[in-house]
C-alpha cells in the first residue's frame, strides 16, 4: 500500500505480531549470499552506466534501476541483520 507521497506504508513485522520467528544458520548464509548478490548487482550496474555514458547514450533508466537495486540491497541487509540479532540472543 503506497502512502501519499508514493512510499509504500509501514506494515509491522511478524515478530511484532507475536509471531515466534525461528531462525538458523542456514538462514544467515542464505540471506548472506543476498546481500552479495545484490551487491554483485549493483557493482554490475554502475559499471553499466559508464560504459553507456562513455557511449553517449541516455543512463536515466539505468539509474532508475540502479536505485532500485540498491534500495533492495538495504532491505537485504536490514533483513540480514534481523536473523543476526534472533541469533545472537538464541540461547545455545
Amino acid at each position: 500500500m503506497r502512502g501519499a507521497e508514493g512510499q509504500f506504508a509501514s506494515s509491522p513485522s511478524p515478530g511484532a505480531l507475536g509471531f515466534a520467528m525461528t531462525h538458523n544458520l542456514a538462514d544467515l548464509q542464505t540471506a548472506n549470499r543476498h546481500v552479495a548478490e545484490g551487491e554483485r548487482r549493483i557493482a554490475c550496474q554502475r559499471r553499466r552506466i559508464e560504459e553507456q555514458e562513455g557511449a553517449g547514450h541516455d543512463t536515466r533508466l539505468s539509474r532508475q534501476v540502479l536505485e532500485s537495486f540498491e534500495l533492495t540491497l538495504e532491505l537485504l541487509i536490514e533483513h540480514r541483520d534481523m536473523i543476526e540479532r534472533e541469533l545472537a540472543q538464541t540461547p545455545s
